[in-house]
């Protein structure tokens, strides 16, 4: 057994894949063989899964009390989702997380594990005592999350962030929490990507200006993508939000959803902010399914989609919005550029010879292009 532990002290990466089987004794005596090697072991990355093993408080303190002895780790992916920790296996997990200072890149996925509000602060404040963290992913969806002021105060800490995904789906976030989450996050000076996925909340307009108005503050956000799926969002709140986009000046990347909010809209807002970044913008995604768009709408969008000469990517969901499409005109001569295209123009009236012309327009102009669906 000593042999085998000098072996395995040697280890600079390891994955441990569990997922979707009952969590045994043998499961977690495996894992506390990683506490033996303690402060020699040379371990830089670890991946762990064990999604769906029904683990409850207990055996989530003794998972999370290893991890915390791994002190050279760069870099750790944990796979907790679909459990049972609850918020005392959440604040043990936080406690643990201090102990990592080293890291550099964290994701951590703990998604419907009755965490709450205590839970979720526990474990961001473990968070912020990596102040060599670069990337950090968190997919904490609907774990009755709706307090949001201390993970603000310490996202904010995390002073050399560049990447930062939150997956929040399905949890309690009001125009209050919006505000106080986006202050953090607009601390964060050197952030260059970010993802926000806030599915299923309950934000409306002012909640939207809230985001906005903290959000303008990431002047160096490269990447931008925010999912707002199935919330109350009406015409005031995209003017927001298009205010956003056309405030940050560095943009190229654009993935915006909207869909299922049921909104009216002529889209002006959003052909202003894509106009805006015209010059540099190379992907853009727009997500507008089961809402009230104008057809007049939808053809100066394509107009102005169609002026953006550096875009390779491009993925348009309009399905749904009651419009009679064959009758718009989009234009490919200026993306010579493009390489993927995904256009879902679904239940909007859609002519076969429409579908034809479209097509041959496209492989026409587009010679780069390798990948091309379009759902009708």
């Amino acid at each position: 057994m000593k042999e085998e532990n000098k072996e395995i002290s040697s280890l600079t990466c390891l994955t441990i894949d569990q997922s979707c089987k009952l969590i045994s004794h043998e499961d977690i005596l495996q894992i506390q063989e990683l506490q033996e090697f303690k402060y020699q072991t040379s371990l830089e990355y670890l991946s762990l899964n064990l999604t769906s093993k029904s683990i409850g408080v207990e055996h989530a303190i003794q998972i999370t009390s290893c991890i915390s002895n791994l002190l050279n780790l760069y870099e750790l992916k944990l796979y907790l989702s679909t459990n049972q920790i609850e918020s005392k296996g959440a604040q043990a997990l936080g406690e643990s997380l201090q102990n990592l200072k080293n890291l550099k890149q964290l994701s951590l996925y703990i998604s419907f594990n009755h965490i709450k509000s205590d839970g979720l602060v526990s474990i961001v404040e473990g968070i912020s005592y990596m102040k060599n963290l670069e990337k950090l992913t968190l997919s904490a969806n609907q774990n009755q999350i709706k307090e949001f002021y201390q993970f603000g105060k310490f996202i904010e800490t995390l002073q050399d962030i560049t990447f930062l995904h939150l997956s929040l789906a399905q949890n309690w976030i009001n125009s209050e929490g919006i505000q106080h989450l986006c202050e953090g996050i607009s601390k964060c000076s050197k952030l260059k990507y970010l993802t926000l996925q806030l599915q299923n909340n309950n934000l409306q307009d002012e909640g939207i200006l809230n985001l906005s108005n903290q959000l303008k503050n990431c002047e160096k956000i490269e990447y931008l993508n925010i999912d707002l799926t199935n919330n109350q969002v009406k015409e005031q709140g995209i003017q927001y939000l298009s205010d956003l986009i056309q405030k940050l000046q560095r943009l190229t990347h654009i993935n915006i959803s909207l869909q299922i909010n049921r909104f009216q809209t002529n889209c002006l807002h959003l052909i202003q902010c894509i106009k805006k970044h015209q010059k540099q913008l190379t992907n853009l995604s727009l997500n507008l399914y089961n809402n009230q768009i104008a057809i007049e709408g939808i053809q100066s969008l394509f107009l102005q989609i169609s002026e953006c000469k550096k875009l390779k990517q491009l993925e348009l969901n309009l399905e749904k919005n009651q419009n009679l499409i064959s009758n718009i005109q989009f234009s490919f001569k200026n993306l010579e550029q493009l390489q993927y295209l995904s256009l879902n123009i679904q239940q909007n009236g859609f002519r076969l010879y429409f579908k034809k012309k479209f097509i041959n327009k496209c492989f026409l102009h587009c010679k780069r292009l390798v990948h091309f669906d379009l759902q009708q």
